[in-house]
């Protein structure tokens, strides 16, 4: 599939995520912990976890290290 967007828009559309989940995946890549995060989008944080959990599924991802290292490689989240 060939893309022109922007690496955010290429992250959404290449693994299905959603703004939330672009926006969580965003604070988790830049060490926010999950309580963080709740506050920051004022959502509990089970919510959270559910996203990373999405997250970590779409990207067949293991944990925030692995989330880390994917994004960072195929710089899916720079501006």
């Amino acid at each position: 599939m060939h893309h022109d967007g922007s690496p955010k828009d290429a992250l959404r559309i290449r693994y299905g995520l959603t703004p939330r989940e672009l926006e969580i995946a965003r604070a988790a890549v830049s060490g926010y912990s999950n309580r963080e995060i709740a506050g920051r989008y004022r959502i509990s944080a089970s919510t959270v976890k559910h996203h990373i959990t999405n997250i970590f599924n779409k990207l067949s991802v293991c944990n925030r290290l692995e989330l880390f290292l994917f994004v960072h490689y195929h710089r899916l989240l720079e501006p």
